[in-house]
């Protein structure tokens, strides 16, 4: 097996919010809490020992078809990222199993060791079909590939090593019933197979499964998994629950912000804020629902650190809801401003948590109607990008003059390309105005998480 001898450190960036836009999304790497993970590798599909970049387009057209979907990876060099140099995979790219058709929205990606050579690889969904692994080698992806053959036609995949055996697992969501499942898939084989599936998880007939993220938040050599559920008759109805890997089976553990008070109706997304061994819980949640002004109180969307511990949760230190009402954050709560409709971890030592709004009353640079479907919790689908691509080719477009908070934003990001996050507009505040952009707070991580001092105003 190879070493993986990146040169430069990863960074965590990290988009939560939806958007209706059609240019790609650059994902970023997991992040490395247990560095044995087959998943918490760095992301280098070719082994050159530089980092590469994914853009998932599950959206995207390909030769006419809409919402075909493809993919597009940017290798990494000794200079960063250049958006000239990238590849784009449908499926109808030689050697891809299946044909682009209509609405398959092939893309939703999630990078692995899956075959365990030392070079990653990429699981991408395929709407109702199932995933095709994209393995990586010397000439990076393309050169083969193989349907999953995992359990089903399962909606959103997270790769993990949930039993600690040093390979990697598939946890795939299963909503073919009212009741739902989480099924593992493991002894993955280098031409798709699966030795063995087993049921993880089960819904209770009345929530449904939304979305799944592999991460070790105890720090015990095995992932654990972070469920979102959702209920189709209520908007307010679901959250965000941890289950921590027994490496048989799984254990429910409370996610708490204070005594009595549940992390629900939340989004997440995992970094290490106070520089520990163990993988903190990022959430944000913005007031969307009927009963949001009853159960959740801010105006503008707030965002919450439970940090990760031996446990599962450190609950020794509380995590409080911070808001633009929080004493020494910028700006006011108001309604529209979505705080936390994106979430990064990133920078040296401790990490700090940077959150996007989109300004007052809800105008801000991103305006789209979002998605159809709530946020998944595998990674970012729409974030900062280098240029716009129709199926296969590139679309240029006028690019605007990079501010410094992009700059301090992108972490080896596209040459020339934009470092902004774009939000969706979730119906409320009117269009974006361009004199009104949205705007970004920079939390500095502390030993017991964001710290209420020294936040800044990124512009």
């Amino acid at each position: 097996m190879r070493t993986s001898r990146l040169r430069t450190a990863s960074a965590i960036f990290v988009t939560l919010a939806a958007t209706a836009t059609a240019a790609p999304a650059l994902s970023g790497t997991a992040v490395a809490a247990a560095p044995s993970s087959v998943v918490r590798q760095p992301v280098d599909f070719n082994g050159d020992g530089y980092e590469d970049m994914i853009a998932s387009v599950p959206d995207g057209t390909v030769s006419g078809i809409k919402e075909a979907g493809y993919v597009v990876v940017y290798p990494g060099d000794a200079k960063g990222i250049n958006p000239a140099r990238h590849q784009v995979i449908n499926q109808n790219t030689p050697g891809v199993p299946g044909s682009a058709t209509a609405n398959a929205r092939f893309g939703g990606s999630a990078p692995a060791d899956i075959d365990a050579d030392g070079y990653t690889d990429l699981l991408v969904s395929a709407g109702n079909g199932r995933p095709v692994i994209l393995f990586g080698g010397k000439s990076g992806l393309g050169t083969r590939a193989a349907e999953f053959q995992g359990h089903g036609q399962s909606q959103g995949e997270a790769v993990g090593d949930f039993d600690g055996d040093g390979r990697a697992d598939v946890a795939g969501i299963d909503n073919a019933d009212w009741a739902g499942k989480i099924v593992l898939s493991e002894k993955i084989g280098a031409d798709g197979s699966v030795g063995s599936t087993r049921t993880a998880l089960t819904a209770d007939g009345v929530t449904t499964y939304e979305g799944v993220q592999a991460a070790d938040i105890n720090n015990d050599g095995k992932d654990d998994l972070l469920v979102r559920t959702g209920c189709n008759d209520e908007p307010d109805c679901g959250g965000t629950s941890l289950y921590l890997s027994t490496g048989t089976g799984f254990t429910h553990t409370p996610i708490v912000t204070a005594p009595g008070t549940y992390l629900n109706h939340a989004s997440v997304t995992v970094g290490s804020v106070n520089g520990d061994a163990y993988p903190d819980m990022v959430f944000t949640r913005q007031p969307t629902g009927l009963d949001s002004d009853v159960d959740f109180p801010s105006k503008g969307g707030a965002v919450a650190v439970a940090l990760g511990g031996p446990k599962g949760q450190n609950t020794s230190v509380k995590p409080k809801w911070i808001t633009q009402a929080t004493a020494g954050v910028p700006g006011a709560d108001e309604q529209g401003d979505a705080m936390g409709a994106s979430a990064a971890v990133g920078g040296p030592g401790r990490r700090r948590l940077r959150r996007g709004r989109r300004g007052p009353a809800g105008r801000g640079r991103g305006h789209g109607e979002g998605r159809r479907r709530g946020p998944d919790l595998q990674g970012p689908r729409h974030g900062h990008h280098g240029r716009r691509h129709e199926g296969d080719r590139p679309v240029h477009r006028e690019r605007p003059r990079r501010r410094r908070a992009g700059r301090r934003l992108r972490r080896r990001g596209p040459r020339g390309g934009r470092s902004q996050e774009r939000t969706g507009h979730a119906g409320g505040g009117g269009p974006p105005r361009e004199h009104e952009p949205g705007r970004r707070l920079a939390l500095q991580g502390q030993p017991h998480g964001p710290g209420h001092q020294g936040q800044r105003l990124l512009r």
